[in-house]
């Protein structure tokens, strides 16, 4: 009796364990199958603003206040910059100018990027000069 009872406990224990193993087997798969799908997804980046008051934006286009949030926040994108952060400064601008004025663009961030590296000061400037 003895026998039986430990065989039908480890037989217990043995199909809990081929659950448990089953179990992990598909989650893994899930997580890997989640992995791969945000892999490949297509990213789209919206500029949101940040809101002082409520602004909705519909299919027939957009507001005049939500169209000035987003410019005065292109606006401290573009123009603050610091030593540190001159790389992604520069991709962050290039990122939001016409593809036909990115060389002409690239070639003035270049030149700043330049005369700042080695500064230990952040600035603000003006693009009075491009």
């Amino acid at each position: 009796m003895d026998y039986s009872y430990q065989h039908a406990q480890s037989q217990r224990v043995l199909r809990q364990r081929n659950l448990l193993g089953i179990a992990a087997i598909v989650l893994a798969g899930a997580v890997a199958l989640l992995l791969l799908m945000s892999a490949t997804r297509s990213r789209e980046i919206v500029l949101q603003p940040v809101l002082g008051s409520p602004v909705t934006v519909s299919s027939s286009g957009v507001s005049r206040e939500y169209l000035e949030l987003v410019t005065r926040d292109t606006a401290v994108l573009t123009l603050n910059r610091s030593p540190g952060s001159l790389d992604y400064w520069m991709k962050s601008v290039l990122a939001i100018v016409s593809p036909r004025a990115q060389g002409t663009i690239k070639a003035d961030l270049l030149k700043i990027v330049n005369e700042q590296r080695g500064s230990s000061m952040s600035q603000f400037f003006t693009l009075e000069g491009m």
